[in-house]
């Protein structure tokens, strides 16, 4: 029978549609539609979203609850870009670390540079070079306990062991063996350097980087001073440049410089390039 409404809507959205066999549909198709009359008149129909979702390739039904998934082949796919990246950033980050630490061991000398220059001020020109007895007292202990602004770890490069503070042993080395008119008449255990006699500064070399290389029992470990007028194969290599080829120098004008090899040989500095492999009582 007709149904007139001016507004009707016919909605139908309460579930999916259930199949319908193919005898089912011609029925549908020829029987006669109901007659509407009405001009805002809609028919309308709906099939919620869930059902079209939940309905896979070819129509079958999709248990509920799963959604999307990686496949095997893909997670592989993603972990091995993870390995490609992190083998590609891994070094770059340790090169950064390496020149942090760098940076960090010239900014100790520097540190180092102040308390040396206001010791001389304090004690007409004169800087420790040991102390007495040599290895309980050292040139690092006393610059330290006449200066209550200063801290331990200041005198120990963080890229080396112990990279803290532990002795003062194992600490920068101060260079031992200058030229014999730098020290006075007196001073017979040469303990005591006049700065006033340092004739070009900026070349005077003072304290820098070392390695132990067995002194004192002691493998691998930063060492307190350091010589360099022994030359030859038996000479000990206790500059070591281990900051990517190069060795922190402090010079006597106050200025830090990280030589390389060539700048150390011109000034005459035989060095350890690479691991100090000898051997002492402590490993």
């Amino acid at each position: 029978m007709p149904v007139s409404n001016s507004n009707q809507v016919s909605t139908r959205s309460a579930g999916c549609q259930p199949a319908v066999s193919p005898a089912g549909r011609d029925i549908a198709l020829r029987s006669p539609r109901p007659r509407t009359s009405g001009r805002n008149e809609q028919s309308t129909r709906l099939e919620p979203a869930n059902c079209a979702a939940g309905r896979g390739a070819g129509g079958a039904a999709r248990p509920a609850g799963l959604g999307a998934a990686f496949t095997l082949i893909e997670l592989l796919v993603v972990i091995a870009i993870i390995a490609i990246l992190a083998s590609l950033l891994l070094p770059a980050l340790a090169t950064a670390k390496a020149k942090g630490k760098a940076i960090h061991s010239i900014n100790n000398l520097r540190q180092i540079s102040i308390a040396t220059t206001m010791y001389a001020q304090d004690n007409e020109g004169r800087v420790p070079l040991d102390g007495f007895p040599s290895g309980a007292n050292t040139w690092a202990s006393i610059l330290y306990t006449n200066n209550g602004s200063l801290s331990t770890e200041i005198f120990v490069c963080p890229s080396y062991r112990p990279t803290q503070w532990q002795d003062w042993r194992m600490t920068y080395g101060v260079r031992r063996d200058p030229p014999a008119e730098y020290f006075s008449p007196t001073d017979v255990l040469k303990l005591w350097l006049l700065t006033d006699r340092i004739e070009n500064p900026a070349e005077y070399y003072h304290v820098a980087d070392t390695t132990s290389q067995a002194q004192d029992g002691l493998t691998a470990r930063q060492y307190y001073l350091f010589r360099t007028a022994a030359a030859g194969p038996l000479a000990l290599r206790q500059v070591h440049a281990r900051h990517s080829g190069k060795a922190n120098l402090l010079f006597m004008d106050s200025h830090v410089e990280p030589a390389g090899k060539s700048r150390l040989e011109s000034l005459g500095i035989q060095a350890q390039y690479g691991p100090d492999t000898a051997q002492g009582y402590f490993p």
